[in-house]
């Protein structure tokens, strides 16, 4: 089949959309005749949702979609299209020939990012400048480390393995990036190269049950980062004392260089090229056209334009009136940053449950699972009016999707519990609220905070409750040559938030919730969870019961006596009156 291209090589989305041609397709694919631009999108569907057989109006959430699978078909279609293709588009128009039909009526440009001039330092991107700010503390700082452990099964080479990292580093200038104050502001500095941060270990007679391997993870988690001249990530190789040959490798980097994300690509690369190089073969990684200060650049100028404007007004909007952050309950006279992480792999049957709930619904995890996380922060924070953060990833540029770097926007969910509302009604709200709120990503939401009239707690205050959901490819889907990543260790002694409540897809559904320990200890930890778990059951069974119902379940019989006796003195009262 023909596909019309432009001078520049692109497909030309003009005469491809005037095209009347139609294309069978084998049964084995779909049963309905494609046109040249359903083609394309049919192709790219199929590439990320794997799925082998689907029709034109076969809806996106029915067929595994969910937010990430979104992003990255968003950026796919944006490409082939050479027009701005966004994850609401995806979630708007949930099928092959709505998403068709938008796209005939809504050719844009699509935007890209141009590489910088080299200088000597170069501007922060307003996110890495709060997290800048916030790791001048050290105990702040070390909470921002992101780190894991990952078991190798195998024979490592470590000439191979050496090189390959090597390489990742050349690749991705944020590996090789520092932080220096100067000329009164911090500024970006990119080494040309530098020295691979890389430990070899080979204590005796550790094992991967051994309390030394944990101790030793959570020493390098614990690691404090100089943002001006450490490099901003180790590596630490330990070599297991087992029958046959094995490692762990262990991952830690400092949250201003990287995200979720970029560990992904940094393991997904790491394989292609530990592999190339197992096998003297030449790398075929695509060259990167821009890095991480070009995006910073781009990002920073842009904050002027209309568009930015109109997202300013839109956060403005949506903050009006707030005079002080929702904090749990003690939560101003607790230290920060002391924490730990409880981890809970939710039921096959519910986690099936929940999500053929959101397909049939055509909804996504996230909405779901904010609509849930907000009847129980409601409860536990004693107010019908919630706010609190959620980060996203602001990568839905092509050019994007392969870099390392810090593309984390966290903006702030702010939503009115009406006590006779019905839990799909609060649904309802949640998705038009989180479409409304992609389309206004690109101003920066702690700028607008700091125009608030607070009469109590800070701007950093509105980040200390946050609500994650991460969808991921398993990481044993990469191998170095052969050996598989199997996630071993994940933990930390510290916590970024008072309460972070994360929703990780992989292989299975994990309810994941970083915690400030001096606030709340494992039991009431716990306790949440099952909370969590028993809100999810009921909304499964009876979608339409009214917030006030759902709340009233979560309190403790002597709870709901106490609130009944209080309710009959006041009837009392009113009597005797």
């Amino acid at each position: 089949m023909h596909f019309p291209t432009n001078a520049n090589g692109k497909l030309d989305i003009n005469k491809l959309l005037n095209s009347h041609e139609k294309t069978p397709i084998s049964i084995t694919t779909t049963t309905d005749k494609l046109s040249a631009s359903q083609q394309v999108i049919f192709d790219v569907w199929q590439q990320h949702l794997q799925i082998p057989s689907m029709g034109l109006t076969d809806d996106f959430f029915a067929l595994g979609g969910h937010s990430l699978k979104a992003m990255l078909i968003s950026a796919a279609l944006s490409q082939k299209f050479s027009t701005p293709v966004s994850i609401n588009e995806i979630f708007a128009h949930p099928n092959i020939a709505a998403l068709d039909l938008w796209l005939t009526t809504n050719e844009q440009s699509l935007i890209e990012i141009s590489p910088i001039k080299p200088q000597a330092f170069y501007a922060l991107s307003s996110a890495q400048k709060r997290l800048w700010l916030v790791s001048q503390v050290k105990e702040q700082s070390v909470a921002y480390n992101v780190h894991a452990a990952f078991l190798l099964e195998g024979e490592l080479c470590i000439p191979s393995f050496k090189q390959a990292f090597s390489q990742l580093i050349c690749r991705h200038e944020s590996l090789r990036t520092n932080f220096i104050f100067t000329q009164g502001e911090p500024k970006q500095h990119i080494h040309s190269a530098i020295e691979l941060p890389l430990t070899l270990l080979e204590p005796a007679a550790i094992t991967i049950n051994s309390p030394a391997l944990n101790q030793l993870y959570l020493e390098l988690a614990q690691h404090h980062f100089n943002l001006e001249t450490d490099a901003l990530f180790q590596i630490t190789v330990v070599k297991l004392s087992t029958e046959k040959p094995a490692q762990v490798l262990m991952f830690n980097a400092h949250h201003i260089i990287c995200d979720g994300w970029s560990n992904s690509i940094i393991l997904k690369e790491l394989s292609e090229l530990y592999t190339c190089y197992r096998r003297q073969q030449a790398p075929t990684l695509q060259p990167l056209v821009i890095q991480y200060k070009d995006y910073a650049a781009w990002h920073n100028k842009v904050l002027n334009t209309a568009q930015a404007l109109n997202d300013k007004a839109f956060w403005q909007t949506q903050l009006a009136g707030v005079n002080r952050p929702m904090l749990l309950p003690n939560a101003s006279n607790t230290e920060r940053y002391s924490g730990h992480w409880y981890r809970s792999i939710l039921d096959e049957a519910l986690a099936s449950a929940m999500q053929d709930y959101c397909r049939h619904n055509s909804i996504s995890l996230y909405t779901f699972f904010a609509s849930v996380t907000s009847v129980l922060l409601s409860h536990y924070c004693a107010t019908d009016e919630i706010i609190y953060a959620t980060p996203i990833a602001d990568r839905q540029l092509p050019q994007l999707q392969s870099q390392v770097g810090f593309y984390l926007n966290t903006f702030l969910l702010r939503q009115a519990l009406t006590p006779e509302l019905s839990f799909a009604d609060l649904l309802n709200n949640t998705k038009t609220q989180l479409h409304n709120i992609m389309q206004h990503q690109l101003y920066p939401v702690e700028q607008v905070l700091e125009e608030l009239d607070l009469i109590e707690g800070t701007i950093g205050d509105f980040y200390r409750i946050i609500l994650n959901v991460m969808e991921y490819e398993s990481y044993s889907h990469y191998q170095l040559d052969g050996l598989r990543f199997n996630k071993i260790l994940e933990t930390a002694t510290t916590s970024r938030a008072d309460l972070n409540i994360m929703l990780v897809k992989g292989d299975a559904l994990e309810l994941v919730i970083e915690y400030n320990n001096q606030l709340l200890d494992e039991a009431g930890i716990t306790t949440m969870k099952d909370q969590l778990i028993q809100l999810i059951s009921q909304i499964l069974e009876q979608p339409q019961r009214t917030l006030r119902e759902l709340k009233q379940s979560l309190l403790s019989t002597r709870e709901q006596q106490a609130q009944a006796e209080f309710l009959d003195a006041a009837l009392a009262i009113d009597e005797e009156f």
